[in-house]
């Protein structure tokens, strides 16, 4: 079903006003595809059951908050729903302290646990003020061009000009900024350029 064809019946505004028959068709038509998302974060069987009603509970909270300038009810959904699984995700392991590196051997020995978010740092620390200020909205904020755009006082295209262009200096300082590769990271000499 396409995103054009779901827009027509506008399904959020009911479900904000407690309209039961609303939400089963939310979930009729987008269960599979957010059951799809949640297998996607690794959960399967009586987990995966879990998440999505706890994600369809959270969604029918949230209805009263969107709004069709925001986009697609649909986008709404797989947006809440990414943020749920990223919140409940399982703790990854711990990492590694730098004690327990030192006395490792071979290329994990090298590694430096603070060089990369440094630089990345260094990168985004070098863009102009509007340019970091439209990526944490977008990246640490999860806000969309729309929103920005409102908050900013501009449109949503000049918030995508400046997200994109803060993207691309932001690798092109990685890229310069980079430290040579180990030689066993390197190509092999023939496919080097």
């Amino acid at each position: 079903m396409s995103l054009r064809t779901e827009s027509r019946e506008l399904l959020l505004p009911r479900v904000a006003k407690g309209d039961a028959a609303a939400a089963r068709l939310c979930v009729e038509r987008w269960g599979d595809r957010l059951g799809g998302l949640v297998a996607r974060f690794g959960l399967s069987g009586e987990a995966a059951e879990r998440a999505l009603r706890a994600i369809f509970s959270q969604l029918w909270d949230t209805a009263p908050s969107w709004r069709p300038r925001d986009g697609p009810e649909f986008l709404f959904a797989v947006r809440l729903a990414r943020r749920w699984l990223l919140d409940h995700r399982e703790a990854p392991p711990p990492a590694p302290d730098a004690a327990g590196l030192a006395g490792a051997r071979g290329p994990a020995a090298q590694t430096d646990l603070f060089g990369e978010s440094a630089r990345v740092m260094r990168a985004v620390g070098g863009l102009a003020a509007q340019e970091r200020l439209v990526l944490g909205l977008c990246i640490l904020h999860a806000q969309t061009y729309a929103r920005i755009g409102e908050l900013l006082g501009c449109d949503a295209d000049e918030v995508r000009t400046a997200a994109r262009r803060g993207l691309l200096r932001v690798r092109e300082r990685l890229h310069a900024d980079a430290p040579a590769r180990p030689p066993w990271e390197r190509p092999p000499a023939e496919a080097r350029p």
